[in-house]
């Protein structure tokens, strides 16, 4: 497994969906793509997936499920890297790499977005898929380094941390795409 075979998995789980923004739809069909993967390589693929949600792990990034949902933990959060994720490679890095863009893609799937826990469907994709195949649990069989960046970014996103009245002014790129109102409210 390396980044383009994890990229292809992605894209696969995507595309026969009927629904692009039917997070759950495209999770069921990722467990029956990897489930017929040989053990290791479902575990290579969790720990592309955790690099992955590492490099998501930026207060700006944050701010835009913050804004979105009118606030978002850090579990939340952690569903909303799976989510990017999901999108796939081309609109993933384009996302990662501007917050504007990450916004407007989060805007145009806000109608039908029942809520942001479905995004967890995905996030535990890999880990039903080698309980299916090996009737194990796949955090047993992982090497414990392979979550060390996840749980840096975890306790410490990168960037400057927001609160709600810096938000907009720290990240207006990020502000422009969603309602405020709800901040002067608090």
């Amino acid at each position: 497994m390396d980044e383009r075979t994890f990229g292809e998995l992605i894209d696969q789980s995507q595309a026969s969906l009927t629904d692009l923004n039917n997070i759950v739809e495209q999770s069921k069909v990722l467990i029956n793509l990897l489930k017929n993967l040989p053990e290791a390589e479902i575990i290579e693929f969790e720990k592309i997936f955790t690099n992955q949600q590492a490099a998501c792990y930026s207060w700006k990034n944050w701010a835009v499920p913050y804004l979105a949902f009118e606030g978002c933990s850090d579990d939340a959060f952690g569903s909303f890297t799976a989510w990017m994720i999901s999108k796939g490679k081309k609109l993933f890095l384009a996302m990662l790499s501007d917050s504007s863009i990450l916004a407007a893609e989060v805007k145009k799937t806000l109608p039908s977005w029942i809520s942001i826990g479905e995004s967890e469907e995905f996030f535990l994709a890999p880990a039903r898929a080698y309980n299916l195949k090996t009737g194990r649990e796949l955090t047993d069989d992982m090497p414990d380094s392979a979550y060390d960046e996840i749980r840096t970014y975890l306790s410490n996103p990168r960037g400057e941390k927001f609160s709600d009245a810096t938000i907009c002014k720290l990240y207006p790129d990020v502000g422009r795409h969603f309602s405020t109102d709800w901040l002067l409210a608090q």
